[in-house]
Parts: C-alpha cells; sequence; structure tokens
C-alpha cells in the first residue's frame, strides 16, 4: 500500500458521515464525547461510565499540557486533532492559541461547530488547518510547541513527521506525544491485528522505535511517563467491559441505523450488535495486550 492510498483510507474512515452524532466521530463519541482517546488514569471513577471516560479523558490531555509546561499565550500544533476536544481544553484552561491540523476535513468541520464556531470568543485564538502531519502546511520555526494525542499510530513513517516537527518548532520547542505503542513483544499475529481493528493499514509502532526516530531527527527526551497501568488495572471485562455493556452499548443498539442507515444501507439489528461488540473487542484487546506486555501507553516529551 502506498503513502497516499494509506492517508486516504484514513481520511475516508473519519470522513464518513452520519447522523444523531457529530460527523466524524464514529461510536466512540458514545464513550467520550469530543476526546476521542481513551483515560488512561489509573483511577477507578474514570472508568465506571461514560462521564468518567470524558472527565479521564480531558485529565490526560491536561496531564500531558502540564508535561510540556507550556506557557499562556504561547501556540501549540495539535497534531492529528481529532474533533478538537484536546485543542479546546488547551485554549479555555491553558490559554494556548492552538493550530488544530488534521487530514479529514469532515472532522475540521465538525471540530469548528463544536467550538461555536470560528468566532466564539472563547476559542478565537484557534487556527483550523487541513494537512498531512508527515508534510506540515508551516513555515521553519513558527510554532512554540506540539502535541499529539492517540494519533501517532496511524502514521506510516513517524520519521517524516520528526524531521518536520523539527523544521517548524522554534528552538527550544517540545513536542508531547501520548499513545500505545508495541514493545519487544509484539508478535506479527498482534500488529495485524491491531492495524484490522484501529484502521491503521500502515500504522502502530514500537515506544523505543519512535524515541530513537525523534533523537535522530535532533531532539532530545526531556520527559516519560508509562501510562500502562491504567490499563491493565481498568481495560478488562470487570470495569471497561461492564461500563460499555451497561451504559454504552444499548446507546449504539438504539441508533445505530439512525446513525448509518442510508438510500444504500439498511441496517439489521444483527449489524448493530456487530459493531458494538466489534468496538468493545478492540478495546478490551488492549487491555490484554498491555497485561501480557505486548503492548505500552506513554507520555512522551521531547524539546528541539
Amino acid at each position: 500500500m502506498t503513502r497516499n492510498e494509506s492517508l486516504s483510507l484514513i481520511r475516508s474512515y473519519y470522513d464518513r458521515k452520519t447522523g444523531l452524532i457529530p460527523a466524524g466521530t464514529g461510536l466512540v463519541w458514545y464513550m467520550g464525547q469530543d476526546q476521542l482517546h481513551p483515560p488512561m488514569i489509573n483511577n477507578e471513577k474514570f472508568w465506571t461510565s461514560p462521564e468518567g471516560w470524558k472527565e479521564g479523558a480531558e485529565q490526560t490531555v491536561e496531564n500531558l499540557l502540564t508535561l510540556i509546561g507550556t506557557a499562556k499565550n504561547e501556540n501549540i500544533l495539535d497534531i492529528g486533532s481529532g474533533v478538537g476536544g484536546p485543542g479546546r481544553l488547551a485554549c479555555k484552561e491553558f490559554g494556548l492559541k492552538v493550530i488544530e491540523l488534521n487530514i479529514s476535513r469532515t472532522q475540521l468541520k465538525t471540530n469548528k461547530s463544536l467550538s461555536g464556531g470560528l468566532f466564539n470568543r472563547k476559542y478565537r485564538q484557534t487556527n483550523y488547518l487541513q494537512g498531512d502531519g508527515q508534510q506540515l502546511p508551516l513555515s521553519r520555526e513558527s510554532i512554540d510547541n506540539a502535541m499529539s494525542i492517540n494519533m501517532f499510530y496511524h502514521l506510516e513513517k513517524p520519521s517524516w513527521i520528526a524531521n518536520e516537527l523539527y523544521r517548524t518548532l522554534k528552538p527550544g520547542g517540545k513536542v508531547g506525544i501520548d499513545d500505545w505503542f508495541l514493545t519487544d513483544m509484539t508478535t506479527r499475529d498482534t500488529l495485524e491485528k491491531l492495524r484490522y481493528e484501529w484502521s491503521s493499514p500502515t500504522g502502530f509502532h514500537k515506544y523505543t522505535d519512535i524515541i530513537n526516530i525523534f533523537k535522530k531527527a535532533g531532539f532530545s527526551v526531556e520527559k516519560e511517563v508509562d501510562m500502562t497501568q491504567s490499563g491493565i488495572n481498568f481495560i478488562n471485562e470487570k470495569f471497561f467491559g461492564s461500563t460499555f455493556d451497561r451504559n454504552i452499548k444499548p446507546i449504539i443498539l438504539k441508533n445505530f441505523a439512525r446513525i448509518y442507515g442510508s438510500l444504500d444501507y439498511n441496517p439489521l439489528p444483527e449489524h448493530a450488535e456487530q459493531a458494538a461488540n466489534q468496538l468493545k473487542n478492540a478495546v478490551l484487546l488492549m487491555g490484554d495486550l498491555y497485561r501480557n506486555g505486548q503492548a505500552s501507553y506513554n507520555q512522551i516529551v521531547f524539546v528541539k
């Protein structure tokens, strides 16, 4: 698969139009709304309700921004910004000027809508760019800091974005990455399964490889936080699984036909069941991989 084919597949996944839920979010919306990433906080309260999931996911973003050490009125590039949940948090709670970068036009449109439009006073310092993080549409040394929330696993060539970030960051600028990673114990079968389950045909990378790639680009590692324990403790049937079955699956079953139905597709009840189970099992798979050492979840800060 070529780079353009890979980007096209990922873009099409996020560009799918749906009803009832904001376009570009998919069924994950019912788990954390505009925070499309897991709440990797080692605290039970974040794993027993959708409200807790969202709160924990927001705390995960706040932890990364604190780790970066941002200052009010600095700009920060949010690479692969989803529908803007982390960016709105950075703008509102940290006083940052956010540059939202996304290859998905649909997600950017939803991002603007959820932010109340371009002229909403709370988010007036936000810019929206459609583009590929591996070819940043930004000038040399133009950004103070950058962050990536649960996006790096999509990348085919992390080295390209590392080089682009080194080019566009000001001297002393930092990159904060929050993501799941492979380990030396990850099998080929596991890699292929992850790529299928999370629609990333050339993605998922070893933690040590990302470290080395950024060092080769010229960065130094400033801080590392291993968050895997929260996944070990709570991404299981007892916590995540039961919460999903109790609070999220019934909503998916009720709304699936209205979300994905069209003139060309009339979803059957069993389709909704399959979709809900696939989402649940994809998340539970990550918990299994954390427990058997085939995956880790980390936050890393690199400095130029």
